[in-house]
C-alpha cells in the first residue's frame, strides 16, 4: 500500500489528529524501558509517517537515540521538516525487511502501520532488531474505524460494491490475528490493550472532508475501470453525502469530529535471543499471551 503523492497529503492531515494514540504508545514505552540508562537507549519508530510517535519519544527521552522510518520518500521529507529541531534520525525502511542490525534497539513502535505490513514478515523483523531480555514492541491498530465503515456503506449505496475491495482495510477486528502473528515470531509475551478517542476536526467542512476522504481516494485511485470524470463524480457524491449526514457533526461546538475511534495496542516482549526457527507449533495460549485490557 503506497502513501505517496496526494495520498500522503490526505494521510498527513488525518494522521496529525491521532495524538491520543501516540501518547498511549510513548507512555507504554516509558513504562517498559524506564529502568535502562537513558544515554544508552535506542528507539525505532517504524511507519512513522510525518514523524510520530518518534517526536514524542524524543521529547520524553531527550538523551536517547531515536530513529524515525517510513517506506515512502515523501513521508521522510515530511519527517525531516516536522522533526527539524531535534536530532531524530530519519531513514527509509520497509517494516517487512528492516535495514538495521540484529539486537540494535531497546524498543520498536508503530502507530497504525502494522495493519499494512506483512503479518508474517514484519513481526519477525521487529523481533530480530530488538535487544533481548526485555526488548519491547508497542504498536496500535484500528479495531473500529468509523470513516472506513462509512466509505463501505456509501459505495454500497452508490451501487459500487466492487470499490470496497480496493479500499485500505485498516481494521483488525479479530485480535487473534495480531496475537498469533507476534507469538509465531517468538515473542515471549504478547498482550493487547483496548482504547478509544475522538478526533476533533474543526468547523470547516472542506478541510474536514480532506482529512476523512482517504479511504475513498485510495479506492478510486486504484479503480482502473473508471475515468477521471467518474472518479471525480463519485468523490463529489461522497462529499455531499457526508455533508448532509449528522454522523460527524459535533453538537457541543458546532464543528466536525470522528467521535468513536476504537483502537487496540499490542505489546510484545522479547526475552530470548535465540529461538528454534523450525518450531512452528507455538500456541499463543501457552506463551504469555493476554488480551483486552484497558490502556
Amino acid at each position: 500500500m503506497s502513501f505517496g503523492g496526494e495520498i500522503s497529503e490526505r494521510y498527513m492531515r488525518n494522521f496529525m489528529r491521532n495524538a491520543p494514540a501516540w501518547a498511549t504508545i510513548v507512555k507504554e514505552v516509558e513504562r517498559r524501558v524506564k529502568s535502562r540508562p537513558p544515554t544508552k537507549l535506542a528507539l525505532l519508530d517504524v511507519a512513522s509517517g510525518p514523524g510520530e510517535p518518534a517526536g514524542g519519544l524524543k521529547q520524553r527521552f531527550p538523551e536517547a537515540r531515536v530513529v524515525a522510518s517510513d517506506v515512502e520518500a515523501s513521508m521522510i521529507e515530511k519527517q525531516k521538516a516536522y522533526l527539524r529541531e531535534t536530532d531524530v534520525e530519519s531513514t527509509i525502511a520497509d517494516a517487512n525487511s528492516l535495514p538495521f542490525d540484529a539486537e540494535e534497539f531497546d524498543a520498536v513502535t508503530m502507530c497504525f502501520g502494522i495493519m499494512y505490513c506483512d503479518l508474517e514478515k514484519a513481526p519477525k523483523e521487529i523481533f530480530r532488531v530488538l535487544k533481548p531480555k526485555g526488548g519491547v514492541f508497542v504498536g496500535t491498530y484500528w479495531r473500529k474505524h468509523e470513516v472506513t465503515r462509512l466509505a463501505r456503506d456509501l459505495f454500497d449505496e452508490f451501487g459500487e460494491t466492487a470499490l470496497k475491495d480496493l479500499m485500505i482495510q485498516p481494521e483488525v477486528e479479530n485480535p487473534n490475528v495480531i496475537l498469533n502473528s507476534f507469538a509465531q515470531a517468538h515473542f515471549s509475551e504478547v498482550e493487547i490493550k483496548d482504547g478509544s478517542y475522538a478526533q476533533k476536526c474543526g468547523d470547516d467542512f472542506d478541510d474536514f472532508f480532506t482529512q476523512v476522504s482517504l479511504p475513498f481516494k485510495i479506492a478510486l485511485d486504484k479503480a482502473t475501470d473508471k475515468s477521471d470524470e467518474e472518479k471525480a463524480s463519485l468523490l463529489a457524491r461522497a462529499k455531499e453525502a457526508i455533508r448532509n449526514s449528522d454522523k460527524f457533526k459535533d453538537v457541543d461546538d458546532g464543528g466536525y469530529s470522528v467521535k468513536h475511534n476504537e483502537f487496540s495496542m499490542v505489546i510484545a516482549i522479547k526475552h530470548n535471543s535465540h529461538v528454534n526457527v523450525d518450531d512452528d507449533d507455538d500456541d499463543p495460549d501457552d506463551d504469555g499471551v493476554k488480551k483486552n485490557q484497558s490502556p
